[in-house]
């Protein structure tokens, strides 16, 4: 197993075991006062001509926007195969670990996968050999399209932590939501205790992609990081500090910034989610949202931060 696969398999692992013992029920139900929302990942029906050939995608949901047109104008070209049948592209938009959970049990049979990160990839290859002995991919994965990673927080609330002159990250993060004083800290008490939320790293690429980042900014990294640091203490006691006090859970970002934008600053007042949602939320939804929201990266993330996304 190559070093990159030990990190994301290590952050994983100590993410998945810190947040079972802090939240100790099961994370998607509403249990000790902590709601989650969960989206649909089914194909959308679509008409198929007569004799046409179906390609179903199974596509993270980071990249929803930009594949949608991708594959309407994919659709709208016509393109045929060798033996003149045209070829139609379903695209359905899923969590990369539930669909990969979904793939390994049969459950999904898509024509293509689309994860938000190899690191999805090897996970699956690696179930995979143990029950055929032969990976489920033979090849890499090239990634087609780059989601920078970041804190999706209301703006005054950014600016209270110094935003833009001061970029927030991950101590910020962990320290407020551990402060007994929350926002009193800062002056703004009738903002009560600091909500954050974040999607679980089993399930969504953006949760896996929010604890990779944590790590390397606890460990003080942007590379280089060794399986030992992801283990260390500090580390550990810093995603637990965090999770202890982490108010919403959720199998993935669009759901959380939907209840976000529903229910207004009393709901969660930052989560760690890809920007391109946050973006598409002030544009589309901006009316309806009691600030706008403003993204922040994390300081000392990896991949600058990016998401590299898969096929």
């Amino acid at each position: 197993m190559n070093r990159t696969r030990v990190i994301f398999f290590g952050i994983l692992g100590i993410t998945a075991c810190v947040i079972l013992s802090v939240v100790a029920v099961q994370l998607f139900n509403r249990e000790d006062g902590r709601e989650t929302a969960v989206s649909s990942q089914t194909a959308p029906e679509i008409d198929l001509p007569a004799g046409a050939t179906l390609v179903t995608l199974a596509s993270s949901n980071t990249k929803e926007s930009w594949l949608n047109q991708v594959v309407e104008q994919f659709n709208a070209a016509e393109v045929e195969t060798s033996g003149g049948s045209a070829i139609v592209v379903n695209v359905s938009h899923v969590t990369s670990g539930g669909s990969m959970n979904a793939i390994l049990d049969g459950s999904s049979q898509p024509t293509a996968w689309s994860p938000g990160d190899q690191s999805w990839v090897d996970q699956a290859n690696d179930a995979w050999r143990q029950r055929t002995n032969k990976p489920l991919a033979s090849q890499s994965c090239v990634p087609t399209i780059y989601a920078p990673l970041g804190f999706a927080m209301w703006r005054p609330m950014a600016e209270t932590l110094g935003w833009p002159q001061t970029p927030i990250g991950w101590d910020t993060i962990v320290a407020l939501a551990a402060d007994p004083e929350g926002w009193a800290s800062y002056g703004r008490p009738e903002w009560g205790q600091f909500r954050f939320g974040h999607s679980h790293p089993a399930y969504a690429n953006s949760g896996l992609l929010a604890m990779t980042s944590f790590v390397y900014g606890i460990a003080g990294k942007t590379d280089n990081l060794t399986a030992a640091e992801i283990y260390a203490p500090a580390v550990e006691e810093a995603m637990r500090q965090l999770e202890e006090n982490t108010s919403k859970y959720g199998r993935q970002a669009p759901a959380l910034l939907e209840a976000m934008a529903q229910q207004g600053p009393s709901y969660l007042h930052a989560a760690a989610v890809p920007e391109a949602d946050v973006v598409r939320f002030n544009v589309e939804r901006g009316d309806e949202l009691t600030f706008p929201w403003r993204s922040s990266s994390p300081q000392a993330a990896p991949f600058g931060p990016t998401i590299p996304t898969a096929f």
